[in-house]
This record gives structure tokens, C-alpha cells and sequence, in this order.
């Protein structure tokens, strides 16, 4: 019978092409590396491994090895992190994934939360795309993410639990030459100033892309991730942004923002918490998105 951790050396030796690297990765010694290749290749009764001067390469044997050992190692890591999400919360951790709106929004005070009342709790945090987001979920790099996914069915075994939905509107500085040219009885457009955005759901980005194509113009882009940095950029520039109202309602209060006239006719923007049907038996998993879930429901302005 093949055990996971010949799987394991396959997988090692096969990514690396030689003894002395897989050995290091494996933390073991080339000898005994090498002999347990052998004892499993005797066991087998095939070569898995073609061995020259320069490395290791595999033979159909050892592809074939590893193309279904892949699938076994993966289960076994999937079913080892079920048994860590749902053995509490002591010691336990969470791999957390976000957008960047999330990421401005709600993370902060979400992660200041848990941390008062779990503080035994480990936290790995990354803040991606959504296509990203989704990909690292569905290979269980990630146990719970939270964006503007726009999924209509889901599959993959994965639950979803819907936060916010707000106005979208796009925002430029207080002083911006667009509004001189409004009261001047000019005719205004978005697509004619450079923008400063966040990395926007595929849904939106071929609308953003399709409005900007008929509007004619052709505009700069600056891609950021960071709403602290956009916004930076937007007060010292005529790049416009844009986001759910609730990121820009302390600027819209103070006036040091403004929405920009030519308003854009766009669907709301919502957001939701995913994860796999694994992770919902997880006290800490379903702790983050109580959490976070009840901070989308507070008022703009509330959040700080």
C-alpha cells in the first residue's frame, strides 16, 4: 500500500529535479531519501524515477504516481484543516481573505473584536482580487473571504452569507476643474479625467470598460488596493475614485470631497462572506462572520 508520505517524496523530488534538494525540502537526509525511493519503488515493482548527472526526472510510472497522489495529498490536507477549524478555539487560526473595499470598511474593527475575545487566535490575513480570492478558497488555501463576488450559483461547496449593499458613486477633490466647468453650462464626462481605482469584480470592470469606450475618451489609470493611498492621490490630483458612499463619508462630510456631477447609472454595490462547508463548523470561522457581519450593518460614520 502506497503511504502519503511516499506520495510526499514523489511530489518533493519530482518539483525540485534532484536528491539533495528534495531531501532539504523534506527535511531529511539524501540517504535517506534515497532509500526510501528504493524501498517504495521495490514495493512497487516499477522505476519511478529516471536518475542521470543531471537530477531526477520521472518515469510514466512516477507521472502517473503523482498525478493521482496529488489528488489523495490535497484530501488529506483538506480533511487535517477540518479537523483543526472545528476543534475550537484554542489555538486555533484562521486564514482570512479580503478586498480591498472590505479590507477599508470593516476589517479593522473586525480583527480588534476578535482579538479582544480570542487572543489565543492566530490570523493570517490577505488582501487580493476576487477572482484570487475565490481561486485560494476553492483550493482551501483561505477558510473565509469577504467581497464583491457577483456569484450566481455557487459551487464548489462553499456558503455564503450576504453583508452590505449600498449606493456606488464616484468622488473627485473639492476643488476639481470639473465643477468650474459645470457652472460654466458645459457638458461633463467622467472618462475625461484619469482614475485611481481598486481592482474591480469582472462584472464591473467590463461595464467600466464598456462606459469609458462609449464615452470616447480614453483615461489614465492608476490600479491601487489601498484606499489610503487613493485617496491621497485623488486630494492632490484630478483623478476621480470610486466605492461604495460609506468609504468616502468622512471626506463627503468635512467637504473635502465631492461627487462628481456626471453621475453614473451602476448597480449597487454588495458584499458577502464566503468560506467552504468545512470551515462553517469552525467556532472561529463562524465567530469572524458574526462579526463582521454586524459591522456592515452599522451606519456610516460608526465604524471608526
Amino acid at each position: 500500500m502506497i503511504r502519503l508520505e511516499e506520495l510526499q517524496l514523489v511530489q518533493a523530488l519530482s518539483l525540485q529535479g534532484s536528491i539533495h534538494s528534495a531531501a532539504k525540502e523534506m527535511g531529511m537526509s539524501q540517504p535517506a531519501l534515497t532509500k526510501k525511493i528504493a524501498r517504495m519503488e521495490d514495493k512497487l515493482g516499477v522505476t519511478v524515477f529516471h536518475r542521470t548527472s543531471r537530477g531526477t526526472t520521472l518515469t510514466l510510472y512516477g507521472e502517473r504516481l503523482l498525478q493521482k497522489g496529488r489528488i489523495l495529498l490535497e484530501g488529506s490536507t483538506q480533511l487535517q484543516r477540518e479537523i483543526e477549524l472545528m476543534a475550537g478555539l484554542e489555538l486555533a487560526e484562521l486564514r482570512i481573505g479580503v478586498g480591498p473595499i472590505i479590507e477599508y470598511l470593516y476589517l479593522p474593527q473586525t480583527m480588534s473584536r476578535l482579538l479582544t475575545k480570542y487572543p489565543r487566535v492566530n490570523f493570517d490575513i490577505r488582501v487580493d482580487s476576487t477572482a484570487k480570492l475565490l481561486t485560494a478558497l476553492k483550493k482551501r488555501e483561505l477558510d473565509v473571504i469577504v467581497g464583491n463576488f457577483l456569484i450566481e450559483n455557487l459551487k464548489d461547496n462553499l456558503v455564503e452569507h450576504t453583508l452590505a449593499a449600498e449606493e456606488l458613486i464616484c468622488v473627485v477633490r473639492k476643488d476639481h476643474p470639473v465643477f468650474k466647468r459645470v457652472q460654466e453650462g458645459e457638458q461633463v464626462s467622467l472618462f475625461a479625467y484619469p482614475m485611481a481605482l481598486p481592482d474591480l469584480p469582472p462584472k464591473f470592470e467590463d461595464l467600466f470598460t464598456q462606459m469609458m469606450k462609449n464615452s470616447g475618451f480614453q483615461s489614465a489609470k492608476i490600479r491601487c488596493d489601498n484606499y489610503h493611498i487613493i485617496k491621497h492621490l485623488v486630494h492632490n490630483s484630478d483623478h476621480f475614485t470610486g466605492g461604495p458612499r460609506s468609504v468616502f463619508h468622512e471626506e463627503l462630510a468635512s467637504g473635502e470631497f465631492r461627487i462628481f456631477p456626471d453621475k453614473l447609472e451602476i448597480a449597487p454595490w454588495s458584499s458577502s462572506v464566503l468560506y467552504t462547508e468545512e470551515a462553517q463548523h469552525s467556532p472561529i470561522v463562524v465567530a469572524f462572520q458574526q462579526e463582521i457581519e454586524a459591522l456592515s450593518k452599522l451606519p456610516a460614520g460608526s465604524l471608526g
